[in-house]
């Protein structure tokens, strides 16, 4: 069923749809990284390191894992826009845009720390369920929950405050010293995308809640 498209700029519908696009696929190449099947995994790996040789680029630990990393999540990437731009004016791919988005962008670089750290620590005794970082997320999705059902005003710069500081709190778990100078592969820049398309998110949001008030004074 198609449904009139919401008058938004295109360059910030643009923006967002390929913010949105890349933040799924993004979170689906870690969540393969984290938990797939090795010969997958294994496959990627030996893409980059012919890759590196093919170019003459030195391969160090560094920098392994980027590029077996970026490109699939780049195709994956161009796979999910060119759908949302085919069926850009159903409701289905609206709603995907306004609520779904939001929730993905806040949510995918915790999920994918949480599961790294169950993982990685479960033979430990970790238990998500015990860990603040849980709970964390859990309070930010019903904030953002009750912001789109309406039933908790927000002023901008309040949401833009509760962004900043659950994107802070994500960036601390990560690691300053692993998201500066890369260590830990590819995975670290998770919290920097899930921004990114945080603040897509919010700049689209922004212009669909203007774009009655503009209708209704004209």
């Amino acid at each position: 069923m198609n449904d009139k498209q919401p008058s938004v700029t295109p360059n910030v519908l643009y923006f967002h749809e390929i913010m949105f696009s890349l933040n799924i696929a993004s979170a689906i190449i870690a969540g393969l990284f984290l938990n797939g099947p090795r010969s997958v995994v294994s496959a990627l790996f030996r893409m980059e390191i012919s890759i590196q040789a093919f170019l003459h680029l030195r391969q160090t630990d560094l920098h392994l894992g980027y590029l077996a990393f970026f490109l699939p999540a780049t195709a994956l990437t161009l796979c999910i826009w060119i759908s949302l731009r085919l069926y850009s004016h159903t409701r289905l791919t609206q709603e995907l845009l306004r609520t779904v988005a939001g929730f993905a962008s806040l949510a995918a670089p915790a999920v994918c720390w949480l599961c790294e750290a169950y993982i990685g620590r479960r033979r430990y005794g970790w238990n998500p369920l015990q860990a603040i970082q849980t709970y964390e997320l859990a309070v930010v999705l019903v904030f953002l929950t009750l912001y789109l059902a309406k039933k908790w005003p927000i002023p901008w710069w309040g949401s833009i405050l509760i962004i900043s500081l659950h994107f802070a709190f994500w960036f601390w778990q990560f690691g300053p010293y692993s998201l500066l100078l890369h260590y830990g592969g590819p995975l670290v820049l998770e919290p920097i995308i899930g921004l990114s398309s945080t603040l897509a998110w919010v700049l689209y949001i922004r212009r669909l809640q203007h774009e009655p008030r503009r209708v209704a004074q004209t």
